[in-house]
């Protein structure tokens, strides 16, 4: 057997028998044998060097792990999903290979309705029901800047008339100076017809010839900034009143305080509504 000699701190000698071989000391000079491939070299429990199996990660997690940021975690035989942080956003790819898409087998996102291609910043900005016989809500409060903050708002209606009047919408708590300017399309009963409104107090979401009773009505109002006057801002609206039919319109209005800024969403009947209408107002983000 060839024999290697090796001289320690102590100027002892050692006997070494194989190439990878590790000289210690225990009470006395000691060798520890080259270990095999995929062991690594650490402290038994005896405090003495021993190889080991390289320990991966143990499931179930004790405790946090940190990623740093721009690091992503691979997902895939070929590395073809990952998710990482850079620094702002957390950043779910499922196309680093090949054209997969994300899915999510049960259950839902709470409050993210999802974009084309990415989750869309969807906020819940109020919600409203009613425990008395009202004609009257604003969500006040808001500061919404439409121009660089918030892309859209929705304001959704749901409830009942206690008697024949009309469904309107409120920008800003602005309800005179003649501020909106719209159009409608109505289909009352199946007979179509067109109404063209300027420098109204109130957009119409719904006339008074579509809840002639106590009816149960629904509308839907989207309203965007309208990008050439700083201080104008564009709506739309979808609304039906059960029992007789339908409204679709949409127009301009005009800011008070001659900004881009909404500080209220709101909406009015000329007759109380019942009790349990409600109303919830979302915002897009930017």
């Amino acid at each position: 057997m060839v024999q290697d000699v090796v001289n320690l701190a102590d100027k002892a000698n050692t006997v070494m028998t194989s190439n990878g071989d590790i000289p210690y000391y225990n009470s006395g000079r000691q060798r520890l044998a080259i270990g095999v491939e995929g062991k690594v070299l650490t402290v038994s429990s005896s405090d003495l060097p021993a190889w080991e199996t390289a320990a991966g990660i143990s499931s179930p997690l004790t405790s946090n792990l940190v990623v740093n940021d721009n690091i992503n975690l691979l997902f895939g035989t070929g590395s073809d999903a990952s998710i990482d942080y850079n620094g702002t956003d957390m950043i779910i790819d499922p196309q680093v290979v090949g054209s997969g898409g994300l899915k999510i087998n049960a259950g839902g996102i709470t409050g993210i309705p999802v974009g084309i291609g990415q989750f869309a910043k969807c906020e819940h900005l109020g919600t409203y029901r009613a425990t008395s016989e009202e004609n009257s809500k604003d969500f006040t409060g808001l500061t919404l800047d439409m121009d660089d903050t918030y892309a859209k708002l929705k304001l959704i209606i749901s409830g009942a008339i206690t008697a024949s009047g009309t469904l309107n919408g409120i920008i800003d708590s602005r309800t005179s100076g003649g501020a909106y300017n719209f159009n409608y399309t109505m289909n009352d009963s199946g007979t179509i017809s067109g109404v063209i409104s300027t420098n109204q107090n109130t957009m119409l979401l719904l006339p008074a010839a579509l809840m002639d009773g106590a009816v149960i009505f629904y509308a839907e109002l989207d309203i965007v900034f309208s990008g050439y006057y700083s201080n104008v801002m564009n709506y739309q609206w979808r609304a039906l009143s059960t029992e007789e039919g339908t409204s679709r319109g949409g127009g301009h209005m005009t800011m008070s305080s001659g900004g881009d800024t909404i500080d209220a969403v709101g909406f009015s009947a000329s007759e109380n509504w019942e009790i349990g209408t409600q109303a919830d107002l979302y915002g897009w983000k930017l």
